[in-house]
């Protein structure tokens, strides 16, 4: 060993450990829906390494279940895919994330046993086809969960300058929020909003919603139960689904007495919606949320701009609990009711 080994060069001073956004955090990942997959179809495990450094190095230890194999369009046969799941979401760990969304998890929900997972105390957060889940628990057990980012959305985050970035700094930051507490104690958030509805207002209701397309195909299912939801504040988004497509499914939601009995629908992100309109006055986004909104009974507000998606803006959301919705001076504030009565609502 040399007299005097040369140390490595230093990026800057050093965190302490306890100032680590996710420090001591136990994060379960499993795949109920789609693989990491590079464009040759194999594996991506670059992708998952990424995503799971990035975890480390805010903190975070993670545990992998059943996430390495890829059949067909899945993560794993549906057998597979279940018990990883099951495993995953009723361990020992502080947070149960999943790998991605795609397709897969409404074959899984009948295989699930919701007694188990009823008894489970784990917070378990994924978006887009993930909504199924969110909404079958609720429905079967009462248990609230988390509409925010999977282990995907983190693997851009690592310390390369040149990588592209898939979340902005707000969503990181509600990530860190949501890991820390429960959907019951979210602290929630506030944002800016060009909802034409100009009167303010302050509503409370069940927080429930997520990707439009899955909460549609829910509709009339045992996974939705869509009377317990009523009186509720629904947030949806979707990608990639034309406008068109977009109001024939709010449409679809209104005409099933779901739209009009909640107390406010948020609208978050819909990103390609216009990427179908051919000439200037071709139907867009826009012509469909003005419909919808002519339509809704005087009772239920629409607001938009709530930042969820599947882009930069995705934070983390309950799914499943009372909160409280403020509206007013072009400004909309949500939060749980039970983080309210503990003393604060966050910027």
């Amino acid at each position: 060993m040399p007299a005097n080994p040369k140390m490595p060069e230093s990026d800057g001073p050093v965190r302490p450990l306890e100032d680590l956004p996710l420090d001591g955090l136990h994060v379960a990942v499993a795949a109920p829906s789609r693989q990491l997959l590079t464009p040759e179809g194999e594996v991506d495990h670059a992708l998952l390494e990424k995503g799971l450094r990035w975890l480390e190095t805010q903190g975070a230890s993670a545990t992998l279940y059943g996430v390495m194999r890829s059949v067909g369009r899945f993560s794993d046969t549906d057998e597979a895919r279940a018990l990883a799941w099951m495993r995953a979401a009723t361990s020992d760990a502080d947070l149960v994330l999943a790998l991605r969304g795609g397709y897969g998890m409404t074959r899984l929900l009948r295989r699930f046993d919701w007694s188990a997972l009823a008894e489970s105390k784990i917070p378990a957060m994924g978006f887009s086809d993930f909504t199924a889940y969110q909404a079958a628990l609720w429905t079967k057990t009462g248990r609230a969960s988390w509409h925010g980012p999977t282990l995907s959305s983190f693997a851009h985050l690592v310390n390369t300058p040149d990588a592209p970035t898939t979340l902005n700094k707000e969503s990181v930051e509600a990530f860190f929020a949501a890991a820390k507490t429960t959907p019951e104690a979210w602290p929630g958030f506030s944002w800016k909003t060009a909802s034409a509805d100009a009167w303010s207002f302050t509503q409370r209701g069940l927080l429930w919603g997520g990707n439009l397309a899955m909460v549609t195909s829910l509709v009339g299912t045992p996974w939705l139960d869509a009377e317990r939801m009523s009186g509720g504040i629904l947030y949806l988004e979707d990608v990639g689904e034309s406008a068109y497509r977009i109001e024939r499914m709010l449409l679809q939601l209104a005409d099933a007495g779901i739209l009009g009995h909640q107390r406010a629908v948020l609208l978050g992100n819909f990103a390609g919606a216009d990427r179908a309109a051919k000439w200037t006055n071709d139907f867009r986004l826009a012509d469909a949320v003005a419909f919808i909104r002519s339509i809704l009974p005087a009772g239920t507000a629409l607001v938009s701009d709530f930042p969820i998606g599947h882009g930069a803006e995705r934070r983390a959301v309950p799914f499943g609990v009372e909160a409280e919705l403020t509206v007013g001076e072009g400004r909309a504030h949500l939060a749980s009711v039970g983080a309210l009565l503990e003393g604060g609502l966050s910027s």
